[in-house]
């Protein structure tokens, strides 16, 4: 017996796994975290729209959310960073953790 699958929905998105994640991520806002991050590029390419850029790289796909970057665009904008930027994506990444723990804190009563 043979078995075959076929994929041709034209609506079908291959990575849909990833919305779930990403909607979880806007409600949480790290796009707002993602504004705190400033890149310091020679002519601002690298450096501007940072969270819109940051928010592409977890995407990573075009046709499901808007304001997605090329990915030359991206990568100038990670060519861009310096250690301070690695210090504030840290920031950026505690905080969002503590963002996404916060309502499972209040669920067990841990605050």
């Amino acid at each position: 017996m043979h078995v075959s699958a076929l994929f041709d929905e034209p609506n079908l998105i291959a990575d849909s796994g990833l919305l779930p994640l990403v909607a979880l991520a806007e409600r949480v806002g790290l796009p707002d975290l993602a504004a705190t991050v400033r890149i310091e590029a020679a002519d601002n390419s690298g450096g501007a729209r940072a969270p819109a850029k940051l928010m592409s790289l977890l995407r990573a796909m075009g046709r499901a959310f808007g304001g997605i970057r090329a990915p030359s665009t991206l990568g100038t904008f990670l060519r861009s960073f310096t250690h301070g930027n690695n210090r504030q994506l840290h920031r950026v990444h505690r905080d969002f953790l503590a963002r996404l723990a916060a309502p499972a804190g209040a669920v067990t009563g841990n605050v």
